[in-house]
């Protein structure tokens, strides 16, 4: 038997529109060539598996559906895997770039030729799971110190994922999440971090948001 299946077309969908100026801030075509370019030279990396699903999409009727699994990437069983991971390499190249006077190198990054310098910062962000893997993953790789913050509802499984890539993960209530601790602090360059109370002297605290808020961080997973 067919199921029925409901389509809602989006009435501002605009193809052929050209792509809106005031995005290229989030997101341009040279960044996204920039991080194609780098994340497919990651040792590991592999086109992810794209099945047909085809009793499903008879019994829709339709001609094909089509599923993207990207559940083996890199083995963290995320489907982000890799937004975070490529955020927190492109904020420790700068830090190394802002300290050395030289631009980070890709492939010396994860070398750990700069596993100093990244030992100095400790990455921080909110998660249900999946983007703090992404990021724990990414922090692990390039030796920098990754704190993540779960509300009481994500399950210890996800929480142990994060602890196994290195990271330290505290919970909090659900309205502690909501009304978010972490604290805007707004430094050089006009650039935007949080940090989590009172820093460490010499030590930085920057926030690998999932999306891009008002007021947000420069190291957004898309």
């Amino acid at each position: 038997d067919s199921a029925e299946i409901a389509l809602q077309a989006n009435p501002q969908a605009a193809d052929a529109a050209p792509f809106p100026d005031g995005l290229d801030s989030v997101i341009s075509a040279e960044g996204v060539a920039a991080a194609q370019a780098q994340i497919t030279a990651w040792p590991g990396y592999a086109a992810t598996p794209l099945h047909s699903l085809t009793a499903l999409a008879g019994s829709l009727g339709v001609a094909e559906i089509l599923y993207k699994d990207e559940g083996p990437r890199f083995g963290l069983g995320s489907f982000k895997a890799l937004g975070g991971a490529y955020a927190v390499q492109r904020l420790i190249a700068r830090i190394v770039e802002e300290k050395t006077g030289t631009p980070a190198d890709p492939a010396r990054l994860l070398a750990g030729d700069y596993a100093e310098i990244a030992a100095q910062v400790t990455v921080i962000t909110a998660t249900d799971g999946n983007h703090g893997r992404s990021v724990a993953w990414g922090a692990q790789r390039l030796g920098c110190p990754c704190r993540i913050y779960m509300h009481a509802g994500v399950s210890e499984g996800r929480a142990r994922a994060v602890e196994e890539f290195g990271a330290t993960h505290e919970t909090l209530s659900s309205e502690a999440f909501q009304n978010s601790p972490l604290i805007p602090v707004l430094e050089g360059n006009g650039g935007i971090r949080r940090r989590i109370g009172a820093q460490p002297e010499g030590q930085d605290f920057p926030i690998i948001e999932d999306l891009r808020k008002e007021g947000g961080t420069d190291y957004v997973a898309l």
